[in-house]
């Protein structure tokens, strides 16, 4: 049989994915930060 040729650049991809994880640890901090503010402001009441 013919073997099977991807279509995937894996430079691309690991890249891509490499954005990605940057991206969710950005948010997780933004996220973090936000709830900071959330406690600091409750206790301020």
């Amino acid at each position: 049989g013919v073997p099977e040729s991807s279509n995937v650049d894996i430079t691309s991809e690991l890249v891509n994915l490499m954005t990605a994880q940057r991206n969710y640890q950005a948010n997780t901090k933004v996220i973090a930060t936000s709830t900071q503010l959330d406690d600091a402001l409750f206790q301020a009441m």
